[in-house]
């Protein structure tokens, strides 16, 4: 069985400006066509890290813009309910949100603008990973680590490293318990839906569901044919 310890990590960033601007919906789908996967990232997960424990009606900055700015709001709902759980590639959610757009523009004689002030400004992260220092090798030592872990960690785990990081395309906690044999509770973590809830809400849910599975071990074997190494 796989003996490599789960490192906890977290993430700060700065969020940088680019010369990128929108003020329309045409001007919105040309700049996400050629933004950063670093950009797309930032404005599609922003919201986790500026408040934890809520959840937007408008969970995107896209969405979000659509609506307030350009009140698109069919649009903006179309945009608020990218599926991005089963898109875990990038490069898919921008075809995704170009397509979109595209669509939108085609159906429609004349767009709405807003002014510069109210511009869409494009952005992209400047990301340090850090270290927490704790490390897990057993179910017990991952709960009561994770249990003191700030929100911070959670996301780096479950949305950066996936997503920005790594060439698996699978969070970090799935792939560690798949690693360890528990692939009830990988399958169940690869399977859950963390843009439904808050971050905060997303802590407790990974838990609740990681108690469980030590409340209730499942019997089957370890078997390391085709799983990916672990980022230790």
């Amino acid at each position: 069985m796989n003996s490599v310890p789960f490192r906890f990590l977290k993430a700060v960033y700065l969020a940088e400006v680019t010369n990128q601007r929108a003020t329309s919906l045409s001007q919105l789908l040309m700049e996400v066509t050629i933004t950063s996967q670093w950009s797309l990232f930032f404005h599609l997960h922003q919201h986790f890290f500026r408040d934890p424990h809520i959840v937007p009606e408008y969970p995107n900055d896209f969405s979000s813009w659509v609506h307030t700015y350009l009140a698109e709001d069919a649009v903006a709902e179309k945009l608020a309910n990218l599926n991005l759980v089963r898109s875990m590639d990038l490069e898919l959610v921008r075809r995704e949100i170009c397509t979109i757009l595209a669509q939108h523009l085609q159906e429609i004689s004349g767009e709405r603008h807003t002014s510069s002030e109210n511009a869409f400004i494009f952005c992209k992260p400047r990301l340090a990973v850090l270290d927490t220092g704790r490390t897990a090798r057993t179910l017990d030592e991952f709960i009561d680590i994770l249990r003191e872990m700030d929100s911070d960690t959670v996301a780096y785990h479950l949305f950066i490293a996936p997503r920005l990081l790594s060439e698996t395309m699978m969070n970090d906690f799935s792939l560690w318990f798949r690693q360890r044999g528990h692939h009830r509770l990988a399958d169940r973590l690869d399977s859950f839906d963390p843009y439904l809830k808050s971050l905060k809400e997303n802590h407790d849910f990974l838990l609740d569901l990681i108690e469980s599975e030590r409340a209730d071990p499942q019997a089957d074997g370890y078997d390391d044919r085709k799983i990916p190494g672990y980022r230790s």
